[in-house]
């Protein structure tokens, strides 16, 4: 899949006018009809620009912005991701079930890799690793998010968690096939779910308590529902800028 330059341009690392970015690792230039190799590439009309992600990296960068009236593209352009991710409810938990968002959360996530040893194990994936976190760490580990990341890694995945996380790199990963943890303000002491895909309105999700609504939570299934932008930047703890989320990805 090849995208192409129709003039003179540039490609960039956000959908912003070029000349106000100021490092020059974060810019770069192409020539008319001079093409990139491409695995995937999506359209962003509020901003008229392509996300796409190289082949090979441009300086140590694979996600890309381009200016679309500047470029012209053989590939299929994505509609908004949603990912296939399983849903488990934290209700039913034998182990704390009012207390392990974050553990089930992490079920959900080592299941759509297809990394759970024992899928077949009478005992829930989520208690396994809330055992594990508990007798390795002691009985608060599940609410560290450094632990986390840490038991992430038992069952073959990668967290990079920050609480910073734009949600431009949000996008850019439900872009690129990996769910994303994400902690908001649910709930008086916090609340977390998976993110799994998102379009113009909102991002789609899977909520380990089932539904949200302003007065509170609905005893029905989180699988799959529709949280508006306006809802997960009132709920996040980085407001519209920045949350608090792990960006996960097989070892």
């Amino acid at each position: 899949m090849k995208l192409t330059a129709i003039r003179d341009t540039k490609i960039k690392y956000e959908p912003v006018q070029s000349s106000t970015i100021k490092e020059d690792f974060l810019v770069h230039s192409l020539s008319k009809k001079e093409s990139l190799e491409i695995n995937w590439i999506k359209y962003d009309a509020d901003t008229k620009h392509y996300l796409f992600e190289l082949k090979e990296p441009i300086n140590g960068r694979f996600n890309w912005y381009a200016y679309k009236s500047h470029f012209e593209t053989d590939s299929p352009i994505n509609t908004y991701p949603n990912l296939k991710v399983p849903y488990f409810s934290q209700r039913d938990n034998k182990i704390r079930p009012s207390q392990t968002c974050n553990v089930t959360s992490m079920a959900m996530v080592i299941a759509f890799y297809d990394l759970d040893p024992n899928p077949k194990d009478q005992v829930q994936l989520e208690d396994e690793i809330t055992r594990y976190m508990v007798n390795k760490w002691g009985n608060r580990s599940i609410y560290y998010h450094g632990l986390i990341s840490q038991a992430f890694n038992n069952w073959g995945v990668k967290s990079r968690f920050s609480t910073t996380t734009s949600w431009r790199a949000i996008k850019e990963h439900l872009q690129s096939g990996h769910p994303v943890i994400y902690s908001g303000r649910f709930t008086r002491s916090g609340h977390i779910i998976v993110l799994r895909g998102f379009d113009d309105k909102g991002c789609w999700v899977n909520d380990p308590w089932g539904e949200w609504f302003s007065s509170g939570y609905q005893a029905t299934s989180g699988e799959n529902l529709h949280y508006s932008w306006n809802m997960m930047h009132r709920l996040s703890y980085g407001g519209s800028k920045a949350a608090w989320a792990h960006l996960c990805k097989p070892l």
